[in-house]
């Protein structure tokens, strides 16, 4: 028989209380208030510490050099509290997360403070050219990062984020005057009523968005903060200020493939500031996955006799007008014109208006030197042992980051190599141009979000083959 004080003991010694504090999490001007994490033993402590991810950076010394010192980003130990931990507002859901991780119980003992402003839901499903997925969360949180591509995307989910919180008063935070002045340039073409001040003295027209850089940070003045860049938090004011916002909702934009960024020291830094990543960001937004095809009517012949190797170079590898009509759709499919082909408009209706990530798939890196021909500045990986292994440790290739480029063409062993070791892909285009009467057996294709095949005709063999092609995707797709 279980003794229930025993139980008690046990489950205590499992369980982290989190409660709001009134000291100082870092050093400055304003006085912010944290969070308390209180921890049973000093072992759990550690355990979360070590998750929680050591930060690096560089002291100056005594003989005048520097010295390498290891910091815990958005944490500070609590001096009035040998078992506690202060943490940032934005890295409340961090902790609670890491903490199930643990198998360790979060305790949220706390009332928190009142949001100083509330989303109009009604407008939800009047928001246009932004993702009702992603709307829905940011409805749904009071604080959070989104991951977006292009700067059209981010003044759509501005103007949306604003829409939502119509009677909030709204500052908008940017990294430098320059992008101060474009989004607040941007936010009046489309009928805002917005104003960009440079310095966090001046004053604003009553009840307009004010575009302000990240010094001018003010969370007495503002209900809701949006990030255009949300770096921006890391400064030292903003930093600070930040550590106010317990009744605000805070947003920000960074780019694409961030949570996957080997910065881990900037990441947390940024995630305790402004919040954790939205599940619903754009990595995740296509689902499911759907498919659109590239026409193409090849004008090649090939001899009966010719090898199977012989007819994949004349017909798929080296074949110019097919390599051609995929480079135009991959590079139509980047430039963002309004007029664009059939297949490109299904591609974007399909990503809900999103930034596309694209890699085109091929088998050999021959036809991968072929493409890139056509294709000037997009990346090109193929399979060797040392740079499938680098890809893998650091997201990049000699220092670009592959994994993260927006236009990359790879071969297929190079992508189950990567992708098959539980790499995450943050794509969100697939194009096959390897031809073949099936598409790879590459995982990707089976995963991602918008695939594009190649719809060859006027040459039997390719055509039949072709079919089978759009056929086994059907079989898995849905339109």
């Amino acid at each position: 028989m279980t003794n229930p004080v025993d139980s008690e003991a046990e489950r205590s010694s499992r369980t982290v209380t989190i409660h709001a504090s009134d000291q100082l999490v870092s050093e400055g001007s304003v006085a912010a208030r944290a969070y308390r994490v209180e921890f049973p033993t000093r072992q759990v402590r550690n355990d979360f510490a070590n998750r929680w991810g050591l930060g690096k950076s560089y002291t100056g010394s005594t003989s005048g050099g520097c010295r390498l010192k290891h910091e815990l980003p958005g944490l500070t130990i609590d001096r009035n509290f040998p078992l506690g931990l202060l943490i940032s507002p934005g890295g409340v859901k961090r902790a609670e997360r890491i903490l199930r991780k643990m198998g360790v119980q979060a305790e949220v003992v706390w009332e928190p403070e009142r949001l100083r402003t509330s989303p109009r839901r009604e407008v939800l499903p009047t928001l246009a050219k932004v993702s009702r997925q992603v709307m829905d969360q940011i409805a749904d949180s009071q604080r959070g990062l989104i991951e977006v591509g292009r700067n059209k995307e981010r003044l759509n989910l501005v103007l949306a984020i604003i829409r939502l919180h119509r009677e909030a008063r709204c500052q908008i935070l940017v990294a430098s005057k320059k992008d101060g002045r474009f989004v607040a340039d941007q936010l009046q073409k489309r009928g805002v009523e917005a104003s960009f001040l440079a310095s966090p003295q001046s004053a604003a027209p009553p009840r307009s968005v004010r575009v302000s850089c990240a010094p001018g940070a003010n969370a007495e003045i503002f209900d809701l903060f949006i990030f255009w860049d949300a770096s921006c938090a890391t400064r030292p004011h903003c930093r600070d200020v930040m550590q106010l916002t317990i009744g605000h909702r805070v947003f920000g934009f960074v780019d694409v493939g961030w949570s996957a960024s080997p910065d881990l020291t900037t990441k947390i830094w940024i995630e305790s500031l402004v919040g954790p990543v939205l599940s619903s960001s754009v990595v995740g937004m296509a689902e499911p996955r759907r498919m659109a095809t590239i026409p193409y009517r090849c004008r090649e012949r090939v001899g009966k006799d010719a090898s199977p190797l012989t007819r994949k170079r004349r017909l798929i590898w080296d074949n110019r007008n097919r390599n051609k009509v995929i480079a135009d759709f991959a590079t139509e499919l980047h430039t963002g014109r309004a007029a664009s082909s059939t297949a490109v408009k299904q591609v974007r209706k399909h990503l809900d208006n999103q930034a596309a990530q694209c890699i085109i798939l091929v088998e050999k890196p021959e036809h991968a030197r072929q493409l890139s021909g056509v294709l000037p500045g997009w990346d090109v990986v193929t399979y060797s042992p040392d740079a499938v292994e680098e890809i893998r440790e650091t997201g990049g290739l000699r220092s670009r980051p592959i994994l993260h480029s927006k236009k990359v063409i790879m071969t297929t062993p190079a992508a189950n190599a990567i992708y098959g070791g539980g790499v995450q892909c943050h794509h969100n285009v697939a194009v096959w141009a390897g031809g073949g009467p099936r598409p790879s057996s590459c995982p990707i294709i089976q995963e991602i979000a918008v695939v594009v095949d190649v719809r060859d005709k006027g040459e039997p063999a390719m055509e039949k083959q072709a079919t089978a092609r759009v056929k086994s995707y059907r079989a898995q797709t849905c339109h």
